[in-house]
């Protein structure tokens, strides 16, 4: 199955699975924009594929995921694929985290889905024809 002219959408893509589904979706001839707060692996992994466009995006900020997903839309067309693989994992149990630290990791796992597939949605239905 030919994916020229397809464009897929990755969240953390510096590092992990999301570099893995990043690389994969590059090789099968998808456009890949990755996005992830660390520059420095968002670097390492476009890198590895001209198909990779690195844009740095903190996904739990719903202003700064709709910009994102419309420069990818302006640069590199509508989106096809939507991988999220962007999350953080406790390092302890729930009775050692204060409240704050809890609450970031909803933002970034809960919100940061949200914010995500609200932002890419509504392109991907009006590309399908939907």
């Amino acid at each position: 199955m030919a994916f020229d002219d397809k464009v897929a959408q990755v969240t953390g893509g510096a590092s992990g699975m999301g570099r893995i589904c990043a690389l994969r979706l590059a090789r099968q001839g998808l456009k890949v924009a990755i996005f992830d707060l660390n520059e420095e692996g968002l670097k390492e992994t476009a890198a590895q594929s001209e198909n990779i466009v690195p844009f740095v995006c903190d996904i739990s900020n719903l202003d700064d995921v709709n910009a994102k997903v419309a420069q990818v839309v302006e640069q590199l067309g509508p989106i096809d694929r939507l991988t999220h693989a962007a999350a953080i994992m406790p390092s302890r149990t729930i009775v050692n985290h204060e409240p704050d630290d809890v609450m970031r990791l909803m933002q970034i796992n809960f919100a940061g889905t949200v914010y995500m597939i609200k932002a890419v949605l509504p392109s991907m239905l009006e590309h399908a024809g939907a």
